[in-house]
């Protein structure tokens, strides 16, 4: 698992989680479809439109994001689709933070804008070195998975969490 820390305001803090999951051995695909993507054209994170079965809710002490912004991208074998099947493994993003562009700023990471966006809205809430945080993924089969870390004493650009 692979977290990104980044400067919101004046506070340092996780913007966004990255892991990668494949299929148990002889398991029964599973349909990542991703609720959110990123723009071709500018980099912004926007909302696919497509029904995503698969929901992602992030927690930490402060907050709980309920079918938090995530996106997907299959590495090495696939078949185009976004079905993880045999053999295929798919790098899920996590997004606490909303990522846009603008002119003046170029690509940006931000706070939510209130309880309509899955993002963290509070600069007080973020997440920051030291802090624990939860990621409870449950698709349409098998049993949810919970992913549980804790984040550094102090935050790098890029880290990987065990």
């Amino acid at each position: 698992m692979d977290t990104d820390a980044d400067n919101i305001g004046d506070t340092d803090a996780m913007v966004k989680v990255n892991f990668t999951v494949t299929n148990a051995a002889g398991g029964t695909p599973v349909d990542l479809t991703p609720a959110w993507q990123l723009n071709g054209t500018d980099g912004n994170l926007e909302t696919s439109g497509l029904a995503n079965p698969a929901v992602i809710n992030y927690s930490d002490s402060k907050q709980l994001l309920e079918d938090a912004a995530w996106t997907v991208a299959f590495v090495g074998k696939n078949d185009g689709d976004n079905i993880l099947e045999a053999e295929e493994k798919a790098e899920i993003t996590v997004w606490v933070s909303d990522y846009q562009y603008d002119a003046v700023e170029g690509l940006h990471y931000s706070l939510g804008a209130g309880a309509a966006d899955p993002f963290i809205d509070a600069a007080g809430d973020l997440v920051a070195a030291g802090d624990s945080f939860s990621l409870q993924i449950t698709t349409e089969t098998g049993a949810p998975l919970t992913i549980e870390r804790t984040l550094p004493p102090e935050l790098d650009g890029m880290m990987r969490l065990r």
